[in-house]
């Protein structure tokens, strides 16, 4: 377990992720926080796709990846 909790890689894809989403590159950020999501499900990077996909305009993206968190919560 890495400071700020996850794996060593996928922490590294959310901050990336993160980092682009500052720049305004949403497409990738997104691409990260998938990424980060094939090493780890994980809540703040769910957050982090959610926000990606609300940035791009894709609300019904960001509406399943909602309904697919909320799946993942109960279990």
């Amino acid at each position: 377990m890495q400071c700020g909790g996850g794996t060593g890689a996928a922490v590294y894809y959310n901050r990336l992720g993160n980092s682009l989403m500052k720049a305004g590159c949403f497409v990738e950020a997104a691409e990260y926080f998938r990424k980060a999501l094939d090493k780890e499900s994980n809540e703040i990077y769910y957050n982090g796709l959610i926000s990606a996909c609300r940035a791009m305009g894709k609300e019904d993206e960001a509406r399943k990846i909602i309904h697919e968190l909320g799946k993942v919560k109960k279990v």
